[in-house]
Protein backbone atom coordinates (compact mmCIF):
# COMPACT_ATOMS: atom_id res chain seq x y z
CA UNK A 1 0.00 0.00 0.00
CA UNK A 2 2.56 2.43 0.59
CA UNK A 3 4.61 1.40 -2.59
CA UNK A 4 1.53 2.20 -4.17
CA UNK A 5 0.82 5.64 -2.76
CA UNK A 6 4.57 6.51 -3.22
CA UNK A 7 4.02 5.78 -6.62
CA UNK A 8 0.76 7.54 -7.06
CA UNK A 9 2.39 10.78 -5.76
CA UNK A 10 5.28 10.35 -7.94
CA UNK A 11 2.87 10.44 -11.21
CA UNK A 12 1.10 13.28 -9.86
CA UNK A 13 4.39 15.19 -9.06
CA UNK A 14 5.22 14.23 -12.94
CA UNK A 15 2.25 16.30 -14.57
CA UNK A 16 3.48 19.56 -16.00
CA UNK A 17 0.59 21.60 -15.04
CA UNK A 18 0.20 25.34 -16.97
CA UNK A 19 -1.04 27.58 -13.99
CA UNK A 20 -0.51 31.21 -14.14
CA UNK A 21 -1.77 34.15 -12.33
CA UNK A 22 -2.03 37.90 -13.40
CA UNK A 23 0.61 38.66 -10.81
CA UNK A 24 2.91 36.33 -12.81
CA UNK A 25 3.06 38.58 -16.26
CA UNK A 26 6.03 40.80 -14.56
CA UNK A 27 8.72 40.00 -16.83
CA UNK A 28 10.32 41.68 -19.64
CA UNK A 29 10.66 39.52 -23.35
CA UNK A 30 11.53 40.58 -26.62
CA UNK A 31 10.55 44.10 -26.43
CA UNK A 32 7.29 42.97 -24.62
CA UNK A 33 6.68 44.60 -21.03
CA UNK A 34 4.27 42.75 -18.66
CA UNK A 35 4.74 39.39 -19.76
CA UNK A 36 4.99 35.78 -19.05
CA UNK A 37 6.63 32.89 -21.02
CA UNK A 38 6.26 29.37 -21.43
CA UNK A 39 9.34 27.92 -21.50
CA UNK A 40 10.52 24.57 -23.43
CA UNK A 41 10.21 21.47 -21.18
CA UNK A 42 11.17 18.06 -21.68
CA UNK A 43 7.69 16.98 -20.65
CA UNK A 44 4.19 18.18 -22.39
CA UNK A 45 2.77 20.79 -20.30
CA UNK A 46 -1.28 20.30 -19.46
CA UNK A 47 -3.69 22.66 -19.07
CA UNK A 48 -6.36 21.49 -17.28
CA UNK A 49 -8.36 24.82 -16.16
CA UNK A 50 -8.95 27.83 -18.27
CA UNK A 51 -6.36 30.35 -19.19
CA UNK A 52 -7.32 33.76 -18.73
CA UNK A 53 -4.53 36.62 -20.55
CA UNK A 54 -5.39 40.06 -18.71
CA UNK A 55 -6.02 43.15 -20.81
CA UNK A 56 -2.24 44.88 -21.54
CA UNK A 57 -0.51 41.78 -20.54
CA UNK A 58 1.48 39.36 -23.10
CA UNK A 59 1.53 35.73 -22.75
CA UNK A 60 4.46 34.56 -24.73
CA UNK A 61 4.18 30.36 -25.64
CA UNK A 62 8.09 29.28 -26.38
CA UNK A 63 9.11 27.37 -29.67
CA UNK A 64 9.51 23.71 -28.67
CA UNK A 65 6.52 24.00 -26.35
CA UNK A 66 3.87 20.93 -26.61
CA UNK A 67 0.82 21.86 -24.84
CA UNK A 68 -2.42 18.66 -23.94
CA UNK A 69 -5.36 20.54 -23.28
CA UNK A 70 -7.84 18.61 -20.52
CA UNK A 71 -11.25 19.05 -19.05
CA UNK A 72 -12.42 21.52 -21.36
CA UNK A 73 -10.51 24.05 -20.65
CA UNK A 74 -9.93 27.33 -22.36
CA UNK A 75 -7.53 29.92 -23.20
CA UNK A 76 -8.69 33.37 -23.06
CA UNK A 77 -6.76 36.22 -24.69
CA UNK A 78 -7.74 39.83 -23.02
CA UNK A 79 -4.35 41.20 -24.11
CA UNK A 80 -1.79 39.70 -26.18
CA UNK A 81 -0.97 36.07 -27.06
CA UNK A 82 1.79 34.74 -29.08
CA UNK A 83 2.15 31.04 -29.57
CA UNK A 84 5.89 30.28 -31.38
CA UNK A 85 8.59 32.86 -31.61
CA UNK A 86 8.91 32.57 -35.45
CA UNK A 87 12.76 31.19 -34.78
CA UNK A 88 12.47 27.53 -37.16
CA UNK A 89 15.15 26.17 -35.97
CA UNK A 90 14.26 24.83 -32.67
CA UNK A 91 12.42 21.66 -31.90
CA UNK A 92 11.39 20.94 -35.53
CA UNK A 93 8.84 18.50 -36.48
CA UNK A 94 8.03 17.46 -40.03
CA UNK A 95 4.49 16.90 -41.21
CA UNK A 96 3.58 15.30 -44.89
CA UNK A 97 1.13 15.00 -46.83
CA UNK A 98 0.76 12.15 -49.24
CA UNK A 99 -1.73 14.19 -51.40
CA UNK A 100 1.05 16.54 -52.62
CA UNK A 101 4.57 15.79 -54.22
CA UNK A 102 6.66 16.26 -51.82
CA UNK A 103 4.83 18.66 -49.57
CA UNK A 104 6.86 19.14 -45.86
CA UNK A 105 5.60 21.62 -43.39
CA UNK A 106 8.08 22.08 -40.29
CA UNK A 107 6.50 23.44 -37.06
CA UNK A 108 7.59 23.94 -33.85
CA UNK A 109 5.08 24.40 -30.52
CA UNK A 110 2.46 21.97 -30.70
CA UNK A 111 -1.16 22.77 -28.80
CA UNK A 112 -3.84 19.67 -29.09
CA UNK A 113 -7.10 18.36 -27.68
CA UNK A 114 -8.48 14.89 -28.03
CA UNK A 115 -11.57 16.96 -28.37
CA UNK A 116 -12.51 20.42 -29.62
CA UNK A 117 -11.57 23.45 -27.36
CA UNK A 118 -11.94 26.73 -27.42
CA UNK A 119 -9.43 29.77 -27.66
CA UNK A 120 -11.63 33.04 -27.40
CA UNK A 121 -9.50 36.30 -28.35
CA UNK A 122 -10.68 39.80 -28.10
CA UNK A 123 -7.70 41.34 -26.79
CA UNK A 124 -4.88 43.51 -28.80
CA UNK A 125 -3.67 40.52 -30.66
CA UNK A 126 -3.35 36.81 -31.39
CA UNK A 127 0.71 35.68 -33.10
CA UNK A 128 0.86 32.26 -34.36
CA UNK A 129 3.88 31.21 -35.63
CA UNK A 130 5.92 27.56 -36.34
CA UNK A 131 2.99 25.55 -34.58
CA UNK A 132 0.80 22.75 -34.92
CA UNK A 133 -2.88 23.25 -33.57
CA UNK A 134 -5.34 20.74 -33.65
CA UNK A 135 -9.31 20.37 -32.64
CA UNK A 136 -8.70 24.53 -31.43
CA UNK A 137 -11.86 26.72 -32.14
CA UNK A 138 -10.52 29.97 -32.64
CA UNK A 139 -12.71 32.76 -32.05
CA UNK A 140 -11.51 35.97 -32.61
CA UNK A 141 -12.52 39.90 -32.77
CA UNK A 142 -8.85 41.70 -32.79
CA UNK A 143 -6.04 41.41 -35.42
CA UNK A 144 -4.76 37.95 -36.06
CA UNK A 145 -1.59 37.23 -38.01
CA UNK A 146 -0.63 33.58 -38.86
CA UNK A 147 2.24 31.87 -40.15
CA UNK A 148 3.68 28.70 -40.92
CA UNK A 149 1.02 27.01 -38.71
CA UNK A 150 -0.69 23.86 -39.52
CA UNK A 151 -4.72 23.44 -38.21
CA UNK A 152 -6.20 20.67 -38.06
CA UNK A 153 -9.90 19.14 -37.62
CA UNK A 154 -10.31 23.10 -36.08
CA UNK A 155 -12.49 26.32 -36.78
CA UNK A 156 -12.03 29.87 -37.01
CA UNK A 157 -14.31 32.51 -36.88
CA UNK A 158 -12.76 36.05 -37.18
CA UNK A 159 -14.88 39.77 -36.65
CA UNK A 160 -13.88 43.30 -37.51
CA UNK A 161 -9.85 42.47 -37.52
CA UNK A 162 -6.99 42.84 -39.83
CA UNK A 163 -6.31 38.88 -40.24
CA UNK A 164 -2.92 37.70 -42.10
CA UNK A 165 -2.15 34.09 -42.67
CA UNK A 166 1.08 33.12 -44.56
CA UNK A 167 2.90 29.43 -45.60
CA UNK A 168 0.17 27.67 -43.38
CA UNK A 169 -1.87 24.74 -44.14
CA UNK A 170 -5.73 24.00 -42.89
CA UNK A 171 -7.00 20.76 -42.89
CA UNK A 172 -10.58 19.87 -42.70
CA UNK A 173 -10.79 23.20 -40.81
CA UNK A 174 -13.93 25.79 -40.89
CA UNK A 175 -13.05 29.10 -42.21
CA UNK A 176 -15.23 31.83 -41.59
CA UNK A 177 -14.49 36.05 -41.71
CA UNK A 178 -16.70 38.80 -41.30
CA UNK A 179 -15.93 42.50 -41.49
CA UNK A 180 -12.40 42.39 -41.63
CA UNK A 181 -9.35 42.91 -44.04
CA UNK A 182 -7.97 39.53 -45.04
CA UNK A 183 -4.94 38.32 -46.94
CA UNK A 184 -4.55 34.54 -47.50
CA UNK A 185 -0.91 34.15 -49.30
CA UNK A 186 1.00 30.71 -50.01
CA UNK A 187 -1.16 28.51 -48.10
CA UNK A 188 -3.14 25.37 -48.33
CA UNK A 189 -6.48 24.58 -47.70
CA UNK A 190 -7.57 20.52 -47.51
CA UNK A 191 -10.52 18.72 -47.04
CA UNK A 192 -12.58 21.22 -45.35
CA UNK A 193 -16.09 19.85 -44.14
CA UNK A 194 -17.84 23.01 -45.09
CA UNK A 195 -18.09 26.21 -47.38
CA UNK A 196 -15.39 28.48 -46.50
CA UNK A 197 -17.68 32.00 -45.77
CA UNK A 198 -16.02 35.59 -46.45
CA UNK A 199 -18.87 37.85 -45.33
CA UNK A 200 -18.49 41.95 -45.92
CA UNK A 201 -14.59 41.80 -45.56
CA UNK A 202 -13.51 45.43 -46.85
CA UNK A 203 -10.43 43.87 -48.41
CA UNK A 204 -9.98 40.30 -49.61
CA UNK A 205 -6.61 38.91 -51.05
CA UNK A 206 -5.90 35.19 -51.77
CA UNK A 207 -2.85 34.68 -53.55
CA UNK A 208 -0.63 31.56 -54.21
CA UNK A 209 -2.66 29.12 -52.44
CA UNK A 210 -3.44 25.80 -53.16
CA UNK A 211 -7.31 24.58 -52.65
CA UNK A 212 -8.03 20.80 -52.90
CA UNK A 213 -11.16 18.73 -52.01
CA UNK A 214 -13.23 21.36 -50.34
CA UNK A 215 -17.21 22.94 -50.82
CA UNK A 216 -15.58 26.38 -51.98
CA UNK A 217 -15.62 30.01 -50.94
CA UNK A 218 -18.69 31.86 -49.96
CA UNK A 219 -18.24 35.28 -50.92
CA UNK A 220 -21.06 37.70 -49.64
CA UNK A 221 -22.81 41.40 -48.38
CA UNK A 222 -20.42 44.75 -49.22
CA UNK A 223 -17.09 43.13 -50.29
CA UNK A 224 -14.25 43.21 -53.19
CA UNK A 225 -12.03 40.20 -53.50
CA UNK A 226 -8.70 39.28 -55.73
CA UNK A 227 -7.96 35.49 -56.65
CA UNK A 228 -4.20 35.46 -57.68
CA UNK A 229 -2.18 32.52 -58.67
CA UNK A 230 -4.26 29.81 -56.76
CA UNK A 231 -4.94 26.57 -57.86
CA UNK A 232 -8.22 24.66 -57.23
CA UNK A 233 -7.70 20.61 -57.49
CA UNK A 234 -10.80 18.53 -57.48
CA UNK A 235 -13.35 20.67 -55.42
CA UNK A 236 -16.83 20.34 -54.88
CA UNK A 237 -17.45 24.01 -55.61
CA UNK A 238 -14.67 26.61 -56.12
CA UNK A 239 -16.13 30.45 -55.66
CA UNK A 240 -19.98 30.94 -55.19
CA UNK A 241 -20.95 34.88 -55.44
CA UNK A 242 -23.35 36.60 -53.52
CA UNK A 243 -22.19 40.49 -53.71
CA UNK A 244 -23.57 44.19 -53.48
CA UNK A 245 -24.03 45.26 -56.93
CA UNK A 246 -20.85 47.96 -56.59
CA UNK A 247 -19.00 45.11 -55.55
CA UNK A 248 -16.59 42.60 -57.47
CA UNK A 249 -14.40 39.69 -57.97
CA UNK A 250 -11.23 39.23 -60.09
CA UNK A 251 -9.98 35.75 -60.74
CA UNK A 252 -6.40 36.36 -62.40
CA UNK A 253 -4.02 33.83 -63.22
CA UNK A 254 -5.41 30.61 -61.62
CA UNK A 255 -5.17 27.11 -62.49
CA UNK A 256 -8.44 25.05 -62.04
CA UNK A 257 -8.29 21.40 -62.56
CA UNK A 258 -10.97 18.56 -61.99
CA UNK A 259 -13.65 20.79 -60.08
CA UNK A 260 -17.12 19.61 -60.20
CA UNK A 261 -18.62 23.68 -59.77
CA UNK A 262 -16.35 26.67 -60.83
CA UNK A 263 -18.59 29.85 -60.21
CA UNK A 264 -22.00 29.81 -58.76
CA UNK A 265 -23.56 33.60 -59.16
CA UNK A 266 -26.80 35.07 -58.38
CA UNK A 267 -25.93 38.53 -58.04
CA UNK A 268 -25.48 41.88 -59.86
CA UNK A 269 -21.74 42.41 -59.07
CA UNK A 270 -18.54 42.30 -61.61
CA UNK A 271 -16.74 39.00 -61.89
CA UNK A 272 -13.48 39.49 -63.98
CA UNK A 273 -11.81 36.53 -65.43
CA UNK A 274 -8.71 37.01 -66.80
CA UNK A 275 -5.54 35.05 -67.82
CA UNK A 276 -6.96 31.54 -66.14
CA UNK A 277 -6.21 28.05 -67.36
CA UNK A 278 -9.64 25.32 -67.01
CA UNK A 279 -8.52 22.01 -67.36
CA UNK A 280 -11.12 18.80 -66.97
CA UNK A 281 -13.91 20.65 -65.12
CA UNK A 282 -17.40 19.29 -65.36
CA UNK A 283 -19.32 22.95 -64.88
CA UNK A 284 -17.40 26.47 -65.00
CA UNK A 285 -20.40 28.31 -64.73
CA UNK A 286 -23.14 27.27 -62.63
CA UNK A 287 -26.27 29.34 -61.32
CA UNK A 288 -25.79 32.30 -63.92
CA UNK A 289 -28.36 35.33 -64.52
CA UNK A 290 -28.58 36.53 -67.81
CA UNK A 291 -28.27 40.15 -65.83
CA UNK A 292 -24.91 39.27 -64.69
CA UNK A 293 -22.13 41.36 -65.29
CA UNK A 294 -19.33 38.92 -66.39
CA UNK A 295 -15.70 40.28 -68.29
CA UNK A 296 -13.88 36.70 -69.48
CA UNK A 297 -10.29 37.49 -71.28
CA UNK A 298 -7.46 35.75 -72.36
CA UNK A 299 -8.86 32.53 -70.58
CA UNK A 300 -8.16 28.74 -71.99
CA UNK A 301 -11.57 26.41 -71.33
CA UNK A 302 -9.99 23.09 -72.10
CA UNK A 303 -12.17 20.35 -71.52
CA UNK A 304 -14.17 22.41 -68.86
CA UNK A 305 -18.31 22.19 -69.45
CA UNK A 306 -19.53 25.97 -70.24
CA UNK A 307 -23.05 25.28 -69.21
CA UNK A 308 -24.76 25.68 -73.15
CA UNK A 309 -21.96 28.09 -73.73
CA UNK A 310 -22.47 30.88 -71.90
CA UNK A 311 -19.32 32.39 -73.48
CA UNK A 312 -18.70 32.46 -76.64
CA UNK A 313 -15.39 31.77 -77.59
CA UNK A 314 -13.63 34.28 -80.22
CA UNK A 315 -11.37 36.98 -80.81
CA UNK A 316 -14.31 39.35 -80.57
CA UNK A 317 -17.20 40.95 -78.18
CA UNK A 318 -19.77 38.25 -77.47
CA UNK A 319 -23.18 37.96 -76.39
CA UNK A 320 -23.61 41.08 -74.07
CA UNK A 321 -26.77 40.67 -72.45
CA UNK A 322 -24.65 37.21 -71.08
CA UNK A 323 -21.60 38.30 -71.11
CA UNK A 324 -18.23 39.80 -72.65
CA UNK A 325 -15.73 37.55 -73.75
CA UNK A 326 -12.53 38.80 -75.24
CA UNK A 327 -9.85 36.04 -76.40
CA UNK A 328 -10.76 33.32 -74.88
CA UNK A 329 -10.55 29.92 -76.57
CA UNK A 330 -11.98 26.30 -75.71
CA UNK A 331 -10.07 23.92 -78.53
CA UNK A 332 -7.01 22.12 -77.87
CA UNK A 333 -4.35 24.53 -76.68
CA UNK A 334 -1.30 22.41 -77.07
CA UNK A 335 -0.13 22.34 -73.63
CA UNK A 336 4.08 21.12 -73.49
CA UNK A 337 2.99 18.47 -71.06
CA UNK A 338 -1.02 17.89 -69.43
CA UNK A 339 -0.30 14.78 -67.80
CA UNK A 340 2.48 16.20 -65.57
CA UNK A 341 0.46 19.69 -65.02
CA UNK A 342 2.80 21.65 -66.77
CA UNK A 343 0.69 24.31 -68.40
CA UNK A 344 3.41 26.12 -70.73
CA UNK A 345 2.35 26.48 -74.25
CA UNK A 346 4.37 24.52 -77.30
CA UNK A 347 5.45 26.80 -80.18
CA UNK A 348 2.36 25.88 -81.99
CA UNK A 349 -0.12 27.14 -79.80
CA UNK A 350 -3.14 28.31 -80.59
CA UNK A 351 -2.85 30.36 -76.98
CA UNK A 352 0.62 31.65 -77.75
CA UNK A 353 0.53 35.65 -78.02
CA UNK A 354 -3.16 35.40 -78.74
CA UNK A 355 -4.28 37.65 -75.86
CA UNK A 356 -5.09 40.72 -75.46
CA UNK A 357 -1.95 43.17 -76.38
CA UNK A 358 -0.19 39.70 -77.49
CA UNK A 359 0.35 37.79 -74.17
CA UNK A 360 -0.23 34.49 -73.84
CA UNK A 361 -3.89 33.16 -72.99
CA UNK A 362 -3.90 31.37 -69.75
CA UNK A 363 -2.41 31.31 -66.88
CA UNK A 364 1.11 32.28 -66.43
CA UNK A 365 2.48 28.63 -64.30
CA UNK A 366 5.44 30.48 -63.26
CA UNK A 367 4.36 33.01 -60.95
CA UNK A 368 2.06 29.99 -59.31
CA UNK A 369 4.31 28.35 -57.27
CA UNK A 370 2.50 25.49 -55.57
CA UNK A 371 2.27 24.24 -59.29
CA UNK A 372 5.41 22.18 -58.06
CA UNK A 373 3.17 19.98 -55.70
CA UNK A 374 0.33 18.77 -58.10
CA UNK A 375 0.63 14.79 -57.75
Amino acid sequence: MFRLFLFFVFFIGCKNYISIDSIDYSNSFNGFNNSYVINKSKKTYTLNKSLIIPKNKVLIISDGVKINIKNNAEIINNGTLIIGENKNTDSLNLYTDSNFNNLIFSYNTVIYSKKNFYLKSDGKNLIINNSYLENINIISINNINLNNTLLINSFIEIKNSDVNIFNSYFKETDLRIYNSSFILNNSFLIKNKKVLELINNKKTIINNCFLYNNYGFLISGNSNINYLNNIFYKNKNCISIDLNINNYCKSHNNIFIENENIFNKKDSSLLYIINNTFDKNKIVFNSIKNDNYIISKNNIYYNSFLNNNIIKHSHCLSNKEIIEGYFNINKEPSFIDIKNYNYNLNLNSPALRSGNNNINLGANINTIYNIKYLN
